[in-house]
Order: structure tokens, then sequence, then C-alpha cells
């Protein structure tokens, strides 16, 4: 079974690495981790390529809000994965 999470984040490089450290020390590996950053800056980017260089990132220039995040997330992740968990950038798993 292959397990994958989308978090949508925007301008809170510092919150989502929180999440991303909980996601990565979880004694079950998601198959995969997908961040679509909403934000205008490359903040998010750069900390995501030094700390956790292994996660599936995409960056739009423009918000497409939450709800536009999820979908590209999940748009991208969908065919290869057989669950596919949907969290917002500012909990901790």
């Amino acid at each position: 079974m292959k397990i994958a999470a989308v978090i949508p984040t925007y301008n809170r490089p510092q919150v989502l690495t929180q999440c991303l450290s909980s996601l990565v020390s979880q004694s079950r590996s998601l198959d995969e981790i997908c961040v679509v950053d909403n934000s205008e800056g490359n903040e998010t980017g750069t900390v995501i390529q030094a700390q956790f260089p292994g996660i599936s990132y995409c960056h739009f220039p423009a918000n497409i809000g939450s709800a536009g995040g999820f979908n590209e997330g999940m748009r991208r992740v969908h065919e290869q994965h057989d669950w596919v968990w949907a969290l917002d950038d500012d909990i901790t798993a």
C-alpha cells in the first residue's frame, strides 16, 4: 500500500518545517510528501531543498488558495498512491 501526503502552504516555512519534521520521523514512512507552495517568494522552496530534499515541491507564484493547493497536490499524487493524506501546514502528525 502506498500513501502520500499533500500539504498546501503560504509564507510559513517555519511552521511547515515542524510539520515536515514530524511526518518524516513517523514509524511508517510516507511514500511521498507533496508540498504545494502558494507564496510569491522562494523562501519555502529554499528551506525544503536544504532540509527535506526528498519531498515533492510545487511552487505557484500566485496564491491559488488552500483548496487550489489541495486540488493540485491530489492531482499530482493520486494515480501513484492508494491513499492520500491531506494536511494543513500548521499541524504536527
